[in-house]
């Protein structure tokens, strides 16, 4: 089991799920002022 491996693996997945939050709130805000107007 090589434990260096799994470090990268982890910080890529952390960095795809930062990612699409800030997406999803950009596109979220977006789509509300859209909306609303």
């Amino acid at each position: 089991m090589n434990f260096y491996h799994l470090d990268i693996l982890g910080q890529v997945i952390e960095s795809v799920l930062c990612a699409i939050i800030k997406v999803g709130a950009y596109g979220g805000r977006k789509t509300k002022e859209r909306v609303g107007n």
